[in-house]
């Protein structure tokens, strides 16, 4: 099974897209679950399309790749691995990860040297939203902000694309 969640990023003739497994049955360990989950890089024109790359990803992605002149930004909903991942467009290889906790349909942004993402990460047995700034080279936190607590079980992650306007 492979599933799309997010809208496909398209730059040039490149069109990047992440995928999940669509199992949800209740697994012990993260490693078990959601096994077909990738970043997909298709090259395209106005006659065909070719799949170009294949990513694997250590858990689903349900939003869509921020995407750089030389990398490209996923995230994940892994809860005990990289929740966010640059990758190096030329080669493939990954430039960073990081995990900053489960990200659900909430696409990175990236302003200047900065990725912004929000996730849902555990603080005394409940799940908090934060918004998180990453410098786009090397995956450091720069900082963390805490933006709440969901008010039901089933916002128990980020969903909501940060903005940036103005360099804010």
């Amino acid at each position: 099974k492979i599933c799309y969640d997010a809208s496909p990023v398209i730059d040039g003739s490149w069109l990047f897209i992440t995928t999940w497994g669509g199992d949800n049955k209740n697994y012990v360990f993260e490693s078990q679950r959601y096994t077909n989950n990738k970043l997909l890089a298709l090259q395209f024109d106005t006659e065909s399309a070719r799949l170009e790359k294949e990513y694997s990803l250590p858990a689903p992605s349900f939003s869509s790749p921020a995407v750089t002149s030389d990398k490209i930004i996923v995230t994940c909903s892994s809860t005990d691995n990289d929740s966010v991942i640059a990758f190096n467009r030329n080669d493939g290889t990954i430039s960073w990860g990081q995990a900053v906790g489960a990200v659900g349909h909430a696409s990175p942004v990236v302003s200047e040297e900065t990725v912004f993402v929000t996730c849902a990460q555990v603080s005394n047995k409940k799940y908090v939203t934060k918004i998180v700034a990453l410098n786009i080279n090397d995956g450091t936190i720069l900082w963390n902000k805490t933006l709440g607590t969901p008010s039901s079980s089933y916002s128990n992650v980020a969903e909501s694309t940060p903005a940036v306007y103005n360099g804010v």
